[in-house]
């Protein structure tokens, strides 16, 4: 399933609002190449490029793949939507972060 949704994505220099697309059945997250460089988005001199995007005001990273003529700004595949247990609602189309608890450690008195 996918979704597509505007996010604000920084990088070290830019920051810039982009439409990612959200796709489970995607392995790497990837950003388009004329997103990734001067002047208007991010800059990029490897194949792949660290940025920062935020979800209800929590700030969430990882590295994306950069891509020549990726027919999406960005695309968020599914190593991103498993470490932050990303959730769907696919008929609103609408998505969360599920929190996990932290395991509780039982102590031996």
């Amino acid at each position: 399933m996918i979704l597509r949704i505007p996010l604000l994505f920084e990088g070290s220099k830019h920051s810039k609002n982009l439409y990612a697309l959200f796709d489970s059945g995607a392995t790497y997250s990837c950003i388009n190449k004329d997103q990734a460089k001067e002047p208007e988005g991010f800059i990029s001199s490897k194949s792949f490029l660290k940025l920062h995007f935020y979800k209800d005001g929590v700030r969430l990273g990882s590295e994306f793949l950069v891509m020549p003529g990726l027919m999406n700004e960005v695309i968020i595949g599914a190593g991103i939507i498993k470490r932050f247990n990303f959730k769907f609602d696919w008929v609103r189309k609408e998505y969360f972060i599920q929190h996990k608890l932290p395991k509780l450690i039982p102590v031996n008195e």
